[in-house]
């Protein structure tokens, strides 16, 4: 019901689970199954930056490319970028794919290619091959119903929202507690 982690798309009803505070620990997890769940017509990809810099609900976006999705990841670079961008692309086409870049990536010869959970959220490996493997979607989802992380994400949901100070996310967008 609490659906913090946004892996099941349950229902977000104003002062009980409509906030997701998860976002702040679990930022790759929960847009891995929301921007899907979405299905855009345009991609926001890139670090911290381009997370809070770039509003994917403004209503500057041109209708052809509606609605606009923000995958700008904490800590993610243009490897992150890319593979969220495999992702979502074995899953639909999108319009317009806006890739924000740091100059500090160019200011260094060689950058080690990051390593993670993150990749087991994918549906692509990373030769862009589609992972038929629904071994670890269920494992995700499992996790995601029975796991202590998950009771105790759930019940900072709920005081969150009860108390209305809680960060969240929006078509990607992450919005800090008011």
């Amino acid at each position: 019901i609490m659906d913090p982690h946004l892996l099941f798309g349950a229902p977000r009803v104003e002062g009980f689970n409509a906030r997701k505070p998860a976002i702040d620990e679990h930022e790759r997890l929960l847009k891995a199954y929301d921007v899907l769940r979405a299905t855009p017509n345009s991609l926001i990809l890139g670090s911290s930056r381009v997370d809070v810099g770039f509003d994917a609900r403004s209503s500057a976006w041109p209708a052809d490319y509606r609605p606009a999705y923000n995958l700008g990841i904490r800590g993610g670079g243009p490897y992150v970028s890319l593979r969220y961008l495999q992702h979502v692309l074995s899953q639909h086409e999108v319009g317009l794919v806006v890739l924000g870049l740091d100059l500090e990536y160019f200011l260094t010869p060689k950058f080690d290619l990051p390593t993670g959970e993150f990749e087991s959220y994918l549906r692509v490996t990373r030769d862009g091959k589609v992972s038929r493997d629904p071994q670890q979607h269920m494992g995700d989802l499992l996790q995601a119903t029975f796991s202590l992380d998950t009771l105790t994400d759930g019940v900072v949901t709920l005081t969150a929202n009860l108390s209305g100070e809680s960060s969240d996310i929006v078509a990607g967008n992450s919005e800090l507690a008011p």
